[in-house]
């Protein structure tokens, strides 16, 4: 598997690209603003992008789920505790201003829990969940 790391979005959120060598399938991580540039990132190692992963609800981490699913195709992600985060900028605390607008993703298509895996070319990851 490997790993490619971004700086994303006002407050340098941390989003990654995960994928198979073999297969270039692979799985977007927090993609928390910046589409264009995750985008071009995918698009240069001519990856084929299955899920959209969110670790957690803030509008740090999800502000470009929605281009990015429009663009990819790909499935979105996130733990049953964070999923209300998604659609509600007061809860995923957009509203407040600091990323410069509400932000409003679209629903899970996946709602992951404890233990589950998520596949994607020949990697697993096994979801942890650690609230806190």
């Amino acid at each position: 598997m490997k790993i490619k790391a971004l700086v994303v979005g006002p407050i340098m959120e941390n989003c990654y690209i995960l994928y198979d060598e073999q297969t270039l399938e692979g799985i977007v991580v927090d993609p928390g603003d910046e589409a264009t540039s995750i985008l071009n990132v995918i698009n240069n190692l001519k990856l084929h992008i299955k899920y959209i992963v969110n670790t957690h609800g803030h509008a740090d981490h999800i502000g470009a789920n929605k281009e990015l699913g429009l663009a990819l195709k790909a499935k979105l992600a996130i733990h049953a505790d964070d999923a209300c985060m998604l659609t509600d900028p007061h809860l995923n605390l957009s509203e407040s201003g600091y990323m410069g607008r509400p932000i409003i993703s679209q629903p899970a298509d996946i709602i992951l829990h404890e233990g589950d895996i998520i596949s994607f070319g020949n990697c697993n990851l096994k979801v942890i969940h650690t609230p806190g």
